[in-house]
């Protein structure tokens, strides 16, 4: 029953200090007699019993809900984002569930973000791209999540995409591995240099905030250590809101 769903929300930051610039949604599940189930126990659950489209489903619809209930309620729109199971992005319903999810919310499409993983987009690269540039061409902003740089440089150029997340075991090591530094630093770089944003994700130490926040080129943050998932209603007090001129401009 979706009502025992709810939704946490992981801050993204451009840079320490800046206002969220995105934020990331995350399924939560409490059973009348269970409590609190843990999601690494309820996910691995609803993907081995088939059950991850549909939960994906009420993520994204939720996620879209909440966007637009915080844009009536005078906060500055902030992107959501959304991560697609293996299952979700190569069902044929994809498309038509997203639609339906924004059309229910009546959300505009560009404060929407999709993250797939970097293995599951390599699975089959050419129907990979056929679903982003579907996906995009709605208005959707797409995201490379779990980024080590299998896909390679020519199939990067050829994603529609926006962002790129560093896969976390990268961020772990950064602060005392000195070729997991310089693999980040590149990768930066690299996305940078082609227009996308890149996030280090899974940030879990103030050594590795400094480790990042010293390379050269611009890095996103997010990680328990720089914003936790809160829910709705407590992440909406370090939302950003209009200033009373905007909204009377805008009412």
């Amino acid at each position: 029953e979706t009502q025992n769903f709810s939704v946490a929300f992981q801050p993204q930051y451009a840079t320490i200090g800046q206002e969220i610039s995105t934020l990331t949604a995350l399924i939560r599940w409490e059973d009348e007699v269970l409590g609190k189930v843990p999601p690494c126990q309820f996910l691995a659950l609803a993907e081995d019993s088939g059950l991850m489209n549909p939960l994906s489903e009420i993520l994204i619809k939720k996620a879209c809900l909440q966007a637009k209930v915080w844009q009536n309620e005078g906060f500055k729109p902030i992107p959501v984002a959304c991560k697609l199971s293996s299952s979700q992005f190569t069902n044929k319903r994809l498309l038509a569930s997203v639609v339906a999810a924004l059309a229910a919310s009546k959300l505009e499409p560009r404060f929407l973000e999709l993250e797939i993983t970097e293995k599951v987009l390599m699975e089959n690269i050419e129907q990979s791209i056929e679903t982003l540039t579907t996906l995009s061409q709605i208005g959707i902003n797409l995201v490379v999540d779990d980024f080590v740089g299998q896909c390679g440089l020519n199939n990067l150029k050829l994603l529609p995409i926006g962002k790129i997340k560093l896969d976390s075991r990268f961020v772990a090591e950064v602060a005392e591995n000195k070729k997991d530094a310089s693999l980040i630093e590149g990768v930066v770089k690299l996305g940078n240099s082609l227009g996308l944003t890149v996030i280090a994700a899974g940030i879990e130490t103030e050594s590795q905030l400094k480790a990042l926040q010293s390379k050269s080129g611009n890095v996103g943050l997010q990680g328990d250590f720089v914003g936790r998932p809160l829910s709705s209603k407590d992440i909406a007090h370090y939302l950003p809101r209009f200033s009373v001129t905007r909204l009377k401009a805008v009412s």
